[in-house]
């Protein structure tokens, strides 16, 4: 089921306990700009008002506390896309990745529910990477990035049966 989230409801809200980085910054996020990076808004975003809330920035004309926040909280993100994308570059390096998808049992007669666009470590080619690379991966502590991903991957399970969920709730709503 194409441009669907199975973590977001159907009214939109987020149904799980964390919320992504990603989804957090929202309305603010960065543009690149050459080597440096700006922050842009949602100036839509009904959260921004002269009547309430706090403001970006003071009498003065200064950052406000909360601007701050969000800035520091900004730069932190893209420090970890920075790091996320140098660790995909070395799992495409090192050829580590491959293509898959999450195919969901159905009754007979319905049509089957496939998950694509799903990314995952090939464990065999893991273990058939040469000494030094798979030390370097353990030094740089991408080793234990792997591991997590893989560890994680119990989780397609839930994500399979929340489709089934949803499926079954769609059907009973018609």
């Amino acid at each position: 089921r194409a441009d669907e989230n199975l973590h977001v409801q159907r009214d939109g809200h987020w149904s799980e306990c964390y919320i992504p980085a990603f989804v957090r910054r929202y309305p603010y996020a960065l543009a690149a700009d050459g080597e440096r990076f700006q922050v842009v808004l949602d100036e839509a975003w009904p959260g921004f008002n002269t009547e309430e809330g706090d403001p970006l920035f003071d009498s003065e004309g200064s950052e406000s506390e909360s601007l701050k926040r969000t800035l520091a909280f900004l730069e932190e993100y893209q420090g970890h896309v920075r790091t996320t994308q140098a660790f995909m570059g070395e799992l495409n390096r090192l050829d580590l990745l491959e293509s898959r998808q999450l195919q969901r049992a159905v009754s007979a007669g319905e049509e089957a529910q496939v998950l694509t666009g799903l990314w995952m470590i090939n464990e065999d080619k893991l273990k058939a990477l040469p000494a030094d690379q798979a030390q370097a991966l353990l030094k740089n502590g991408a080793l234990g990035w792997i591991y997590a991903h893989l560890l994680s991957l119990v989780n397609l399970d839930r994500l399979n049966a929340r489709l089934g969920q949803r499926i079954e709730a769609e059907k009973s709503a018609a």
